[in-house]
């Protein structure tokens, strides 16, 4: 239940962040950025392809975060943003 409140709530600011990477004009350089922190490994992988096949960003990955709980590991989200 707990994933489930946190990918429904990821989602809904997912709405945000088209807007906010669209904001850059064309020619900017890709700018390192951490897009989203303590996802579920599952959720922060399919959230890096969507954003990679909506030209939202290029290179992305996943890196493990410092767990609040180490029974549920997070991972952060970086990708160079456009």
């Amino acid at each position: 239940m707990r994933h489930r409140l946190a990918a429904l709530a990821l989602l809904a600011a997912t709405a945000v962040v088209p807007v906010v990477a669209m904001a850059a004009p064309a020619h900017a350089d890709p700018t390192l950025t951490r897009v989203y922190s303590r996802l579920p490994y599952s959720v922060c992988i399919s959230f890096g392809q969507s954003g990679q096949q909506n030209d939202r960003w290029g290179t992305w990955w996943c890196s493990a975060s410092q767990p609040q709980d180490p029974t549920y590991p997070t991972y952060d989200l970086w990708a160079y943003v456009y």
